[in-house]
């Protein structure tokens, strides 16, 4: 199984989703918290976009990714196997935003 976790600034689409990609302003960064497959919580910052892949052999493993940017917007996507299981944006002031794949 494979899990690609990406979090980047995006152009809002409908309410629920980051249609449009962009690449973010210079100096834009992201606090970002994630679980890998182990389920360990990992915390860093770091610019946008940014993205991570996490392979595994287990049956099944939850995906979890939340993040607050420096800018106006920013999004999420979880793909489990090349497909979209979740993807949110947000916008606003330090937007933040999370993704949950409770069983990818």
């Amino acid at each position: 199984m494979r899990v690609v976790a990406v979090c980047a600034g995006c152009i809002s689409g409908p309410a629920s989703a980051c249609r449009e990609r962009r690449l973010s302003p210079p100096g834009t960064t992201a606090q970002i918290s994630y679980f890998d497959a182990d389920a360990n919580v990992h915390l860093l910052n770091a610019p946008l976009p940014w993205s991570i892949t996490l392979s595994t052999t287990l049956p099944t493993v939850s995906a979890n990714i939340m993040a607050q940017g420096d800018g106006n917007e920013i999004g999420c996507r979880v793909t489990v196997n090349g497909t979209v299981r979740e993807e949110k944006s947000a916008n606003g002031i330090n937007a933040q935003t999370y993704c949950l794949v409770k069983s990818a």
